[in-house]
């Protein structure tokens, strides 16, 4: 694709948005966890568990998608300096969309978080009535006193190690506005699908640390990317979008490139670690694009995608499969619609 004729910057923050140790590098191997015997994969299920608890308590307060995606960064940060045997994670998920809400200002006071809280925790025995639906036992004063302490515990547990270090900028912000600048190769618009297909990867990136590893920019370019394989469009930047880095060479660019220079180099990391993700939890990026790709088929017909970087290529020859869910689904539905609202 030849570079617009005539562009201007798009206004975007190029450099990392935290100095020190919050810097974005890779991560070590090593975690406080792992140092006392927990597994990989089951660090790694904790980590989904408190991310998705935090996801689900702040749907049920009807906070907006920020305060979820800054209480999963402190998440994950807290447990890259603490072990999940010291501290539990659905308590510790708690006190981070606690601190996430002031820092997004959206607070909620502690008499309103403590009962979703309680509603919402995972209970490995669940009492049932007659009909075998299952029963919360009734909130007392006694359970909401101890659970405000543990929580305002672990609040002050959490400030300390993130070294108030607050302020975060996330991919959401950046997916939408790399969106609007792009295209079809036909010259029409990009259809919602794609959209809420790459919103759906940015989403579930936060139940990983590769929210920690890349830049925001850089993980919504290729969370973008990767819809665009996966839906087999090919999109081009729109003429007069506003990008950062021109080819004014004159020569061939690719469209990721123009948004977020030398994103290519981590584009296929980035990729790996999403596939990755939907193994373990029992998915394929096959079955995530699937609901699009039918939608997309009942209206118009999607071009093939020249050019297509060799991680995305590996990515799709390996995820042939299709989930039964998926495949379940009425034609025309797609799941990222699902997926309405601020999540």
């Amino acid at each position: 694709m030849a570079g617009p004729a005539a562009v201007a910057k798009v206004p975007v923050d190029t450099g990392v948005e935290y100095v020190g140790e919050w810097e974005y590098l890779p991560l070590v191997n090593s975690t406080p966890s792992a140092d006392e015997g927990v597994e990989a994969t089951k660090e790694a299920r904790y980590r989904r568990d408190g991310c998705r608890f935090i996801k689900d308590v702040a749907q049920k307060l009807n906070l907006h998608m920020n305060v979820y995606n800054t209480g999963a960064v402190f998440y994950h940060r807290f447990y890259l300096k603490h072990s999940f045997k010291k501290y539990p994670r659905f308590y510790m998920a708690a006190a981070c969309l606690f601190v996430a809400g002031k820092v997004e200002e959206q607070p909620k006071k502690l008499r309103d978080l403590l009962p979703c809280v309680y509603q919402l925790y995972p209970r490995k025995s669940q009492p049932t009535g007659p009909n075998g639906e299952s029963v919360v036992q009734p909130f007392g004063q006694k359970m909401m006193t101890e659970m405000k302490m543990q929580i305002l515990a672990n609040e002050r547990a959490l400030l300390q190690t993130l070294d108030f270090d607050l302020v975060l900028k996330h991919p959401p912000q950046y997916l939408f506005q790399f969106a609007k600048g792009l295209q079809l190769e036909s010259g029409e618009k990009i259809p919602n699908q794609l959209v809420q297909l790459a919103y759906r990867y940015v989403s579930d990136s936060f139940q990983t640390l590769t929210c920690l590893e890349y830049r925001p920019m850089v993980l919504a370019v290729a969370l973008l990317h990767l819809a665009t394989t996966m839906l087999k469009l090919t999109v081009v930047v729109q003429p007069t979008a506003e990008v950062f880095n021109p080819d004014s060479a004159g020569g061939v660019t690719k469209w990721w490139e123009l948004f977020v220079p030398g994103s290519s180099a981590q584009m296929k990391d980035i990729h790996q670690k999403t596939l990755i993700y939907y193994e373990q939890i029992g998915e394929s990026l096959q079955s995530t694009a699937q609901p699009a790709l039918q939608a997309l088929a009942s209206t118009t017909q999607p071009s093939a995608s020249p050019g297509v970087p060799a991680a995305s290529a590996e990515l799709a020859a390996r995820d042939p499969k299709r989930s039964k869910s998926a495949s379940k689904m009425p034609s025309g539905q797609s799941r990222s619609r699902q997926r309405t609202g601020p999540y």
